[in-house]
């Protein structure tokens, strides 16, 4: 019984909502942007894009490191650099 009450009220919200007035609603106008610099340098850019640092984020991320082939390059490298001192200490001993 529960359910049905809410589902009643759920019913009866969605009804005023759509009755509200349109006024409420406001209305953008989108601006035309050509497909050209001169254009496109006009739109507005957001203060949070403009100040972040994102080029940095991209710039050093996890793939700009040199990794010769694919990203698990220096875990082969360090692996096969413990695999020959443990074979050169058994070699000694």
């Amino acid at each position: 019984m529960v359910s049905i009450k809410y589902l009643i009220v759920f019913i009866q919200l969605a009804l005023l909502a759509h009755c509200l007035p349109n006024e409420l609603v406001v209305e953008r106008e989108e601006p035309n942007y050509a497909p050209n610099w001169d254009s496109i340098d006009k739109r507005p850019l957001p203060s949070w894009y403009d100040e972040s640092k994102i080029g940095i984020f991209i710039h050093w991320g996890v793939f700009s490191v040199p990794s010769f082939g694919n990203e698990w390059f220096w875990l082969v490298v360090h692996s096969m650099l413990v695999a020959m001192e443990w074979i050169q200490r058994k070699s000694i001993h």
